[in-house]
């Protein structure tokens, strides 16, 4: 099944920059886990978000993804666009870039459909506070070279109920 129909999302777009389309499938023999496995062979961005809530042990759904339709980053060097292979410096503040971005996928709330139907997903390192607060004295080493922080704009999500 395929939801929202086509008259729902007629008047579910209005207002907004993107739609969530879904479709219901039946995976008794697949784990996220095992699904996840498949689908990072052929990408190095890939993310599994689990929905555990307040004092719950286990969660309803697992989200995962890959091939972000771009990735906003940002270090000691500045704040970075990739997009079809290509990186491009912004001139921008990092949360300026990430409210921009945010402005630009507007997306309505489904009811029947799993709370996250694409967004950002990535991380904000220690080192992202000094952004906030330049008197830090931040000594924390970074021999790996992560970036303070990486946000992937995931257009195509996999939800296990």
């Amino acid at each position: 099944m395929i939801t929202p129909t086509l008259e729902q999302a007629r008047t579910l777009a209005q207002g907004h920059t993107v739609l969530p389309i879904a479709m219901e499938m039946f995976a008794d023999l697949n784990t996220s886990i095992g699904v996840l496995n498949n689908m990072r062979n052929g990408s190095a961005n890939c993310y599994l978000l689990e929905s555990v809530t307040t004092n719950d042990t286990w969660g309803r759904y697992s989200f995962l993804g890959c091939e972000p339709s771009l990735v906003l980053a940002g270090d000691k060097g500045g704040v970075y666009l990739e997009s079809g292979g290509r990186r491009q410096k912004l001139e921008q503040t990092p949360q300026g870039a990430i409210r921009e971005l945010l402005a630009q996928y507007k997306s309505p709330r489904i009811p029947g459909l799993p709370p996250f139907t694409g967004g950002l997903v990535g991380y904000f390192s220690y080192e992202f506070a000094r952004y906030f607060e330049p008197s830090l004295q931040l000594k924390a080493q970074n021999p790996e070279g992560f970036d303070d922080f990486r946000l992937m704009l995931m257009d195509r999500v996999v939800a296990f109920d």
